[in-house]
C-alpha cells in the first residue's frame, strides 16, 4: 500500500466527496481571502455601495458616495448588507468593516457552486465522475479569484447552476415529474439570479432548456417544470424591487443598466474591454487552469462520445452561450464563467471512463500542469523584486513545491500508472501552492499597488491641525473607490471646481490632492484666505492600468494661522 492509496476515489461514497469537495475548496480559497487588499474598482464600487446602505438604513435605492450606482440589481447588495450585519452582530461593528465581510457571500457562492457542480453531476455519472467534476471547479483560478471579490459572480454562478442541475435531473428523469421542491428551486433560482445580474441567467438556463427541448422532439421537461405557476414565482419575487427602483429612480435605473450598461455591451466595446471572437476559449487554458489542462487533454474522448447524455448536456449548455460571449463586443474573463461546470462535467465524464492519453499533442498539453505553475511563480516573484525592491522566499518555495507537484501528476498520466487519483491530488496540491503564494504573500506585499491604504494609513498617522479635530476628507485627481470604501464614510471626491468651494467654505478639512490637480486647485483657490500644508507625501501605482501616482495629503487653515 502506498501513501496514495487513501486516493483511490473511484469507491468513495457521495458523503465522503461532498466533505471532501468543502474540504479542498476551503483550502484553494482562504489563502489571501482575509490579506488581500481591496481590489479596484468593481469590488470597492459594490462594498462602498453596500456600506453606504447599511449606514443609511435604506436597501431600495443603490448609492455611491453622492451619486447613483446603477449598474446591476440589488440581488448582491442585499447579500453583502446581510453579511455585514451578521458579523456585526458578532462583532459590534458594522460602518467600518473589513472587505472580507463583504467578500462572504462570493465565498459561500463558490463553495456551495462546487457542490451544486456535484449534484448536477450526480444525475448522470458515478459519485467519482461527479466528484471529479466539482474538483476541477474547485480547484481552478477564475472560480478562486471570484471567491476573493466581493462581487456578482460567484454568487451568480451559484445559482445557475442549481437551475441547471434541476433542468439536467428533470431531462433524465423522462417523464417522471419533478417534485415541488425541484420546480420551487428551479424558479426560485431564476429569480435570485435575476436580481443579481439581470438576464444572464435567463440567457444561459434559457438556452439549454430550448436545445433540450430540440435534441428530445418533446415538450416533457417544459411540463415538469410547471412554467405557469414558475413565472408567477419569477415574477412575485423581483417585480417588487424593480418597480419600486423604477419610481425611485425616475426611470433612470433602467435606462442605465439596461440600455447603458447591458445592451452598450452588446453592440459595443465598454471600458477598453474588447478582444477577437475565440478570446475566451484562448484564456479558458489560463482562467480554468488546472482543470483546463484535463479538459483539452479529454476533448477528442469526450467528442467520440458526443451522443452520451452527460456530454450532450454539457454541449448544449456551453456551446450556444460561448458563442454569444465570443460574438459580444465587450469582453472580460469571468463572463463565460456559469459555463465552466459544463467542461467540469466532460472532464468528470472523461475519468469516470478511464480515458488514456494516446498523442502526442495530448501530453504536450499535460505539460501545462507543470510549465504553468513555474511561470506563474516566475511572476509573483519577479514583481515583487521589481515593484518593491524585496526577494519573498515563501512565494519561491511555494513555486518550486507547485512546480514539482505538477510533474508528477503529469508523469502519472502520460505513464499510464492508473493512479488518477493521485494525479489530481497532486494537481490540487500544485495549484493551492500557487494560490498561497500569490494571494497570501506576493499580491498583499505589493505595497505600491496598493495606493488607497497607504493613504488611509496616512490619515491615521498626523493628529489633528490646528484646533481642527475631526477634519473631513476630500479627494482631487485620486478617484480609485478602494480610497471611498477604506476612508471615512464622509470622504467625497471632488473636481477642482467643488474641492475650491468645499475648502473656502469649511477649513476644518483634509484633502488628498494629486500631482497633476494640485496646479488646478491653487489656480481656484487664488484669493482665498486659506493655506495648504503638506503632511505627507505617497508615492505607487495604480492596479487598474499600472499608472504611476504622486498624492499629497494637506491640512487646510486660514492664512496666517
Amino acid at each position: 500500500m502506498t501513501v496514495f492509496s487513501f486516493f483511490q476515489m473511484q469507491k468513495w461514497s457521495d458523503i465522503r466527496w461532498v466533505a471532501t469537495l468543502v474540504l479542498i475548496t476551503l483550502i484553494m480559497i482562504l489563502p489571501g481571502f482575509f490579506a488581500l487588499p481591496p481590489v479596484d474598482r468593481d469590488e470597492t464600487r459594490f462594498a462602498q455601495s453596500t456600506r453606504q446602505m447599511v449606514a443609511s438604513n435604506e436597501y431600495i435605492d443603490i448609492p455611491f458616495q453622492d451619486g447613483k450606482r446603477y449598474k446591476k440589481p440589488i440581488g448582491i447588495y442585499w447579500l453583502q448588507a446581510a453579511s455585514v450585519k451578521a458579523v456585526g452582530v458578532l462583532t459590534g461593528a458594522t460602518e467600518n468593516a473589513p472587505i472580507w465581510v463583504y467578500r462572504l457571500p462570493s465565498l459561500f457562492g463558490i463553495v456551495a457552486s462546487v457542490l451544486a457542480t456535484f449534484w448536477l453531476a450526480r444525475a448522470f455519472l458515478t459519485p467519482y465522475g461527479a466528484g471529479i467534476a466539482g474538483l476541477m471547479l474547485a480547484v481552478s483560478v477564475l472560480p478562486g479569484y471570484e471567491a476573493r471579490i466581493a462581487k456578482t459572480d460567484a454568487f451568480l454562478l451559484f445559482v445557475v447552476l442549481l437551475a441547471q442541475a434541476v433542468l439536467a435531473r428533470g431531462w433524465m428523469g423522462g417523464d417522471a415529474p419533478l417534485s415541488r421542491g425541484m420546480r420551487l428551486v428551479f424558479w426560485l433560482a431564476l429569480a435570485a439570479g435575476v436580481l443579481i445580474k439581470g438576464p444572464i441567467v435567463l440567457l444561459v438556463t434559457g438556452l439549454t432548456l430550448a436545445l433540450l427541448l430540440i435534441v428530445d422532439r418533446s415538450f416533457a421537461l417544459i411540463r415538469q417544470l410547471k412554467p405557469l405557476s414558475g413565472v408567477l414565482i419569477l415574477l412575485v419575487v423581483t417585480l417588487p424591487w424593480f418597480i419600486a427602483i423604477g419610481f425611485r429612480s425616475d426611470g433612470a435605473f433602467f435606462a442605465e443598466a439596461g440600455l447603458r450598461d447591458f445592451l452598450g455591451k452588446v453592440v459595443a466595446v465598454k471600458e477598453s474591454h474588447g478582444g477577437p471572437p475565440g478570446i475566451y476559449a484562448a484564456l479558458m487554458t489560463l482562467t480554468f487552469w488546472p482543470a483546463s489542462v484535463f479538459f483539452i487533454a479529454a476533448v477528442p474522448f469526450i467528442l467520440r462520445n458526443w451522443n452520451a447524455r452527460p456530454v450532450l448536456f454539457a454541449l448544449v449548455w456551453a456551446v450556444p452561450s460561448w458563442l454569444i460571449f465570443e460574438l459580444t463586443p465587450t469582453k472580460l474573463p469571468h463572463y463565460v464563467l456559469p459555463l465552466y461546470p459544463a467542461l467540469a462535467l466532460g472532464v468528470g465524464f472523461a475519468f469516470q471512463n478511464v480515458w488514456t492519453v494516446r498523442h502526442l499533442w495530448q501530453k504536450i498539453v499535460l505539460s501545462l500542469l507543470f510549465v504553468l505553475p513555474g511561470l506563474l511563480g516566475t511572476v509573483a516573484l519577479s514583481g515583487l523584486i521589481y515593484l518593491e525592491g524585496s526577494f519573498a522566499p515563501f512565494v519561491l518555495v511555494s513555486a518550486i513545491g507547485a512546480v514539482a507537484a505538477g510533474y508528477f501528476a503529469w508523469r502519472g498520466f502520460v505513464a499510464g500508472t492508473r493512479e488518477p487519483g493521485r494525479a489530481v491530488m497532486l494537481m490540487a496540491l500544485s495549484a493551492g501552492l500557487i494560490y498561497l503564494a500569490t494571494y497570501q504573500f506576493a499580491f498583499p506585499a505589493l505595497r505600491s499597488l496598493w495606493v488607497s491604504n497607504g493613504l488611509v494609513a496616512m490619515l491615521e498617522k498626523h493628529p489633528p491641525v490646528n484646533g481642527c479635530p475631526a477634519p473631513s476628507v476630500i479627494s482631487l485627481g485620486y478617484t480609485e473607490p478602494s480610497l471611498a470604501f477604506l476612508g471615512p464614510l464622509d470622504l467625497r471626491f471632488e473636481t477642482p471646481d467643488s474641492a475650491a468651494a468645499k475648502l473656502s467654505e469649511a477649513p476644518c478639512r483634509l484633502i488628498f490632492l494629486s500631482d497633476p490637480a494640485a496646479p488646478l486647485l491653487k489656480e481656484r483657490l487664488q484669493g482665498a484666505k486659506i493655506d495648504l500644508l503638506p503632511l505627507e507625501t505617497l508615492n505607487g501605482m495604480t492596479l487598474n492600468g499600472g499608472k504611476k501616482v504622486t498624492i499629497g495629503l494637506y491640512a487646510v487653515r486660514e492664512a496666517g494661522s
